[in-house]
């Protein structure tokens, strides 16, 4: 006998498992207390998290993951650049200043260097600081 393809269980999504399983470890730790939420680690382990839970982290974990393309992006952008214009490569001023104004390092009215940008982007040396 086959399963009509509407009763078939959804087949999860790579991180999916990760999520519920970050999602019952989060539940016990959590402050709060609701009926719905396991309360130990032992029903946490046979709990499942709500279906709109593992949702949003999946959207925030794929969210995270195009910001962080984002950045390499940008990174590898202005490394390049910085190479082209090391080498003393033609037009390499030009394209650094357009590279420099898209990531928001140049001061709008005058075109001249935003350190403070530069500053607000730079990871402290202190990872607490960062982090909140």
């Amino acid at each position: 006998m086959t399963t009509p393809d509407s009763a078939r269980p959804e087949t999860p999504k790579p991180d999916q498992d990760r999520c519920v399983e970050l999602a019952r470890e989060a539940a016990v730790a959590c402050g709060e207390r609701h009926s719905y939420m396991p309360a130990t680690d032992l029903l946490a382990e046979t709990g499942q998290p709500h279906r709109w839970v593992i949702d949003a982290m999946l959207l925030a974990a794929d969210e995270a993951e195009r910001e962080r393309d984002a950045y390499m992006a940008g990174n590898t952008e202005l490394l390049w650049a910085l190479m082209r214009y090391a080498e003393g490569q033609e037009g390499a001023a030009e394209f650094a200043q357009d590279v420099l104004h898209r990531a928001g390092m140049l001061h709008p009215g005058d075109g001249t260097l935003n350190w403070a940008a530069l500053e607000h982007r730079r990871w402290p040396e202190d990872e607490d600081d960062y982090l909140g």
